[in-house]
């Protein structure tokens, strides 16, 4: 755990950007809240296979996502018909499930955080295949090999999650705020 948030804070200090990845149900409302308020990508629903290994068209389908909640923000989609309209509906909630954490991904991730490397085996093979390192809480029925910072804990449990994504967490915000001053250091006086 403590390898895990030093490594994390070292990325989030070199604004590199964490994707999170936590899809069932004991999880996904302590992933989301933790993704939301610490500025990271997060994936809740379902991990959509090739999110990482072919980015290109994964970051095209986000673009469209987004154009279609836009539109639809700005009524421009009022001049189709009813059911066009309930078809555009329909696509952009069901396109909500796959890309809602990931609308501000522009680029590949520099770390994954996974809640049960088993459970999301798919997303811990494509981190292998892209050399991007996995950050994973396994549970005994996981290889902790495959994993660059394996966290042995109850990947089931509520409040287990809840208090490793905490002490994540922390060293995540000290990270960032390393940055901030940093980079404020590094910017030139205004005069």
């Amino acid at each position: 755990l403590i390898k895990a948030g030093e490594f994390l804070k070292e990325t989030a200090k070199k604004g590199g950007g964490i994707l999170v990845v936590g899809t069932m149900p004991a999880s996904q409302t302590i992933v989301e809240e933790f993704a939301k308020k610490l500025g990271l990508l997060f994936v809740v629903k379902r991990w959509l296979g090739g999110t990482l290994t072919n980015f290109k068209t994964i970051h095209q389908r986000i673009q469209y996502y987004i154009n279609l909640k836009t539109d639809k923000a700005s009524g421009k989609l009022e001049k189709y018909t009813k059911k066009e309209q309930s078809d555009f509906d329909k696509e952009t909630v069901r396109l909500s499930g796959f890309f809602r954490g990931l609308e501000s991904m522009s680029v590949l991730p520099q770390a994954l955080v996974i809640i049960d490397t088993k459970e999301h085996e798919i997303a811990l093979r494509e981190a292998q295949r892209l050399n991007i390192p996995v950050v994973g809480i396994i549970n005994t029925d996981s290889n902790p090999e495959e994993v660059t910072y394996p966290i042995p804990a109850n990947s089931n449990a509520k409040t287990s999650v809840s208090w490793l994504l905490n002490q994540l967490g922390m060293q995540i915000e000290e990270g960032a705020k390393e940055r901030t001053v940093a980079l404020a250091q590094a910017a030139p006086a205004v005069k």
